[in-house]
């Protein structure tokens, strides 16, 4: 690698990285909303563990 092509490259790799990111960030989501779907409004209940806090509870 030339040194003239280090900001580039670097650029394009951060780049690449955030759009990984937000992928990684929206199929949580969607696969955290898809439980919710399939387990109900009552699956966030404490009991189960699947609160916001991912059962720890102060």
């Amino acid at each position: 690698m030339d040194g003239a092509d280090a900001p580039e490259a670097r650029a394009a790799l951060s780049t690449s990285a955030a759009a990984a990111k937000a992928l990684a960030i929206q199929v949580g989501l969607a696969i955290t909303n898809q439980m919710f779907d399939l387990m109900g409004a009552r699956s966030v209940a404490s009991r189960y563990g699947y609160d916001l806090y991912c059962g720890l509870h102060l």
